[in-house]
Protein backbone atom coordinates (compact mmCIF):
# COMPACT_ATOMS: atom_id res chain seq x y z
CA UNK A 1 0.00 0.00 0.00
CA UNK A 2 2.51 2.44 1.18
CA UNK A 3 4.81 2.12 -2.26
CA UNK A 4 1.55 2.08 -4.28
CA UNK A 5 0.81 5.55 -3.00
CA UNK A 6 3.69 7.30 -3.36
CA UNK A 7 3.79 5.59 -7.04
CA UNK A 8 0.19 7.16 -7.14
CA UNK A 9 1.93 10.24 -6.01
CA UNK A 10 5.04 10.48 -8.35
CA UNK A 11 3.30 9.77 -11.23
CA UNK A 12 0.76 13.08 -10.63
CA UNK A 13 3.89 14.75 -10.01
CA UNK A 14 5.25 13.71 -13.58
CA UNK A 15 1.85 15.55 -14.58
CA UNK A 16 2.17 18.53 -12.55
CA UNK A 17 0.35 21.89 -14.25
CA UNK A 18 2.04 24.20 -12.34
CA UNK A 19 4.75 24.95 -9.65
CA UNK A 20 2.28 25.28 -6.95
CA UNK A 21 0.61 21.51 -8.07
CA UNK A 22 3.81 20.36 -8.08
CA UNK A 23 4.64 21.84 -4.71
CA UNK A 24 2.01 20.46 -2.94
CA UNK A 25 2.50 16.99 -4.46
CA UNK A 26 5.90 16.88 -3.35
CA UNK A 27 4.66 17.83 0.23
CA UNK A 28 2.48 14.90 0.25
CA UNK A 29 5.42 12.43 -0.75
CA UNK A 30 7.16 13.77 1.50
CA UNK A 31 5.02 13.14 4.01
CA UNK A 32 4.75 9.76 3.32
CA UNK A 33 8.09 8.63 2.61
CA UNK A 34 9.21 9.64 5.95
CA UNK A 35 11.34 12.82 4.49
CA UNK A 36 9.25 15.20 6.12
CA UNK A 37 10.07 13.50 9.89
CA UNK A 38 13.81 13.73 8.41
CA UNK A 39 13.47 17.33 7.75
CA UNK A 40 12.59 18.06 11.43
CA UNK A 41 15.97 16.53 13.12
CA UNK A 42 18.57 19.20 12.62
CA UNK A 43 21.41 16.08 13.29
CA UNK A 44 23.08 15.17 10.69
CA UNK A 45 26.78 13.71 9.23
CA UNK A 46 26.15 15.58 5.83
CA UNK A 47 26.31 19.15 7.84
CA UNK A 48 27.65 20.89 11.16
CA UNK A 49 24.55 21.44 12.62
CA UNK A 50 25.57 23.20 15.92
CA UNK A 51 27.18 25.97 13.72
CA UNK A 52 24.28 26.52 11.94
CA UNK A 53 22.17 26.63 14.94
CA UNK A 54 24.84 29.27 16.59
CA UNK A 55 24.92 31.19 13.81
CA UNK A 56 20.78 31.54 13.60
CA UNK A 57 20.46 32.38 17.16
CA UNK A 58 22.87 35.06 17.18
CA UNK A 59 21.92 36.70 13.93
CA UNK A 60 18.08 36.49 15.54
CA UNK A 61 19.14 37.69 18.75
CA UNK A 62 20.47 40.59 17.39
CA UNK A 63 17.80 41.41 15.09
CA UNK A 64 15.34 41.19 18.21
CA UNK A 65 17.71 43.50 20.46
CA UNK A 66 17.69 46.17 17.43
CA UNK A 67 21.60 45.79 17.48
CA UNK A 68 22.11 46.72 13.38
CA UNK A 69 26.00 47.15 14.28
CA UNK A 70 25.98 44.01 15.64
CA UNK A 71 23.84 42.41 13.26
CA UNK A 72 26.30 43.36 10.40
CA UNK A 73 28.78 42.35 12.11
CA UNK A 74 27.70 39.32 12.16
CA UNK A 75 26.77 38.86 9.01
CA UNK A 76 30.17 39.94 8.08
CA UNK A 77 31.76 37.61 9.65
CA UNK A 78 30.04 34.62 7.84
CA UNK A 79 27.53 35.34 5.14
CA UNK A 80 28.58 32.58 2.58
CA UNK A 81 26.63 29.58 0.71
CA UNK A 82 28.19 26.71 2.26
CA UNK A 83 28.17 27.51 6.01
CA UNK A 84 29.01 24.84 8.43
CA UNK A 85 28.93 22.42 4.89
CA UNK A 86 24.88 23.25 4.12
CA UNK A 87 25.87 23.48 0.61
CA UNK A 88 26.39 19.81 0.62
CA UNK A 89 24.27 18.79 -2.57
CA UNK A 90 23.25 15.21 -0.46
CA UNK A 91 21.43 17.64 2.06
CA UNK A 92 19.34 18.54 -1.72
CA UNK A 93 18.75 14.98 -2.66
CA UNK A 94 16.46 13.75 -0.20
CA UNK A 95 13.50 14.99 0.12
CA UNK A 96 11.33 16.18 -3.22
CA UNK A 97 10.44 19.88 -1.30
CA UNK A 98 13.49 21.30 0.96
CA UNK A 99 16.22 20.12 2.93
CA UNK A 100 16.22 20.21 6.76
CA UNK A 101 14.52 22.46 8.58
CA UNK A 102 17.47 24.23 10.26
CA UNK A 103 19.06 25.09 7.34
CA UNK A 104 15.88 26.62 5.99
CA UNK A 105 15.04 28.32 9.04
CA UNK A 106 18.58 30.03 8.67
CA UNK A 107 18.39 30.99 5.16
CA UNK A 108 15.47 32.71 5.84
CA UNK A 109 16.78 34.59 8.72
CA UNK A 110 19.77 35.44 6.65
CA UNK A 111 17.80 36.92 3.86
CA UNK A 112 15.36 38.84 6.49
CA UNK A 113 18.27 40.13 8.04
CA UNK A 114 19.68 41.11 5.06
CA UNK A 115 16.44 42.74 3.71
CA UNK A 116 16.85 44.25 7.36
CA UNK A 117 20.28 46.03 6.52
CA UNK A 118 19.41 47.02 3.05
CA UNK A 119 16.30 48.69 4.20
CA UNK A 120 16.38 52.45 2.76
CA UNK A 121 14.69 53.47 6.12
CA UNK A 122 17.43 51.78 7.88
CA UNK A 123 19.88 54.84 9.38
CA UNK A 124 21.55 52.84 12.18
CA UNK A 125 24.48 51.64 9.22
CA UNK A 126 25.54 54.34 6.93
CA UNK A 127 25.46 53.97 3.25
CA UNK A 128 29.11 53.08 2.36
CA UNK A 129 28.72 50.51 5.25
CA UNK A 130 26.13 48.62 3.51
CA UNK A 131 27.54 49.39 0.07
CA UNK A 132 30.98 47.76 1.74
CA UNK A 133 28.95 44.83 3.09
CA UNK A 134 27.13 44.15 0.04
CA UNK A 135 30.45 44.26 -2.25
CA UNK A 136 31.90 41.55 0.09
CA UNK A 137 28.99 39.90 0.15
CA UNK A 138 28.62 39.54 -3.62
CA UNK A 139 32.21 38.04 -3.80
CA UNK A 140 31.33 35.04 -1.62
CA UNK A 141 27.96 33.89 -2.95
CA UNK A 142 28.62 35.15 -6.66
CA UNK A 143 26.22 35.94 -9.32
CA UNK A 144 23.21 33.84 -11.22
CA UNK A 145 24.22 32.51 -14.26
CA UNK A 146 22.17 30.35 -17.22
CA UNK A 147 23.66 27.71 -19.16
CA UNK A 148 21.60 26.66 -22.38
CA UNK A 149 22.71 23.48 -24.04
CA UNK A 150 23.21 22.41 -27.59
CA UNK A 151 20.68 20.78 -30.01
CA UNK A 152 18.02 21.95 -32.34
CA UNK A 153 14.76 21.11 -30.69
CA UNK A 154 15.99 22.22 -27.09
CA UNK A 155 16.48 25.99 -28.96
CA UNK A 156 12.62 26.08 -28.21
CA UNK A 157 12.44 24.87 -24.93
CA UNK A 158 15.41 27.39 -24.03
CA UNK A 159 13.19 29.94 -25.58
CA UNK A 160 10.55 29.22 -23.53
CA UNK A 161 12.52 29.34 -19.93
CA UNK A 162 13.95 32.71 -20.94
CA UNK A 163 10.27 34.00 -22.16
CA UNK A 164 9.50 33.06 -18.33
CA UNK A 165 12.50 34.53 -16.59
CA UNK A 166 11.57 37.70 -18.52
CA UNK A 167 8.03 37.91 -17.44
CA UNK A 168 9.39 37.65 -13.75
CA UNK A 169 12.29 39.68 -14.15
CA UNK A 170 14.83 37.44 -13.62
CA UNK A 171 17.08 37.10 -16.29
CA UNK A 172 20.77 36.70 -15.39
CA UNK A 173 23.41 38.63 -16.67
CA UNK A 174 25.70 35.80 -17.72
CA UNK A 175 24.05 34.02 -20.24
CA UNK A 176 26.12 31.18 -22.39
CA UNK A 177 24.77 28.58 -24.49
CA UNK A 178 26.21 25.89 -27.58
CA UNK A 179 24.68 25.46 -30.78
CA UNK A 180 20.93 26.54 -30.05
CA UNK A 181 22.03 27.46 -26.28
CA UNK A 182 24.20 30.21 -28.21
CA UNK A 183 21.19 31.24 -30.32
CA UNK A 184 19.25 31.66 -27.86
CA UNK A 185 21.50 33.47 -25.54
CA UNK A 186 22.40 35.93 -27.91
CA UNK A 187 18.91 36.83 -28.72
CA UNK A 188 17.78 37.25 -24.63
CA UNK A 189 17.59 40.90 -25.16
CA UNK A 190 15.20 41.12 -27.84
CA UNK A 191 12.93 38.55 -25.41
CA UNK A 192 13.17 41.18 -22.55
Amino acid sequence: MYSKELNNIKKELSQAKSYEEWKDLAATHDRASGMEAWKQVNHSDLYDNDEIYLRLETIRAYREQGDDQGLLFALNEGVHGNMGGMGDPRLYEKALLGTKQLIEDYVDELVDAINHIADKKNKNISFEDKLDFFRRASHCFGRSALMLSGGGQLGNFHAGVLKILARHHLIPSVISGSSAGYICSFSRDTIR
